[in-house]
């Protein structure tokens, strides 16, 4: 799947973030402070979505998992 394609349903993210894109995904984890971008469940999602960027991974899975939340 490319960075720009948009997804076939958006992906609600904390903060009242809507995603449409892989590269939306990624920026969003990019601007996290560092102390949560680099939490376990933010590394698994970034994971997830590099892998669906890769096509190695659903985008279905990495949508649809319990999103990390985010203490701001």
């Amino acid at each position: 799947m490319s960075w720009d394609s948009q997804f076939a349903e958006p992906i609600d993210l904390p903060n009242n973030v809507v995603a449409t894109t892989l590269g939306q995904v990624i920026a969003y984890i990019s601007e996290l402070p560092d102390t949560e971008r680099n939490s376990r469940e933010w590394q698994n999602a970034r994971k997830r979505i590099l892998q669906a960027a890769d096509q190695v991974g659903s985008i279905w899975f990495a949508a649809h998992r319990d999103h990390p939340s985010t203490s701001t």
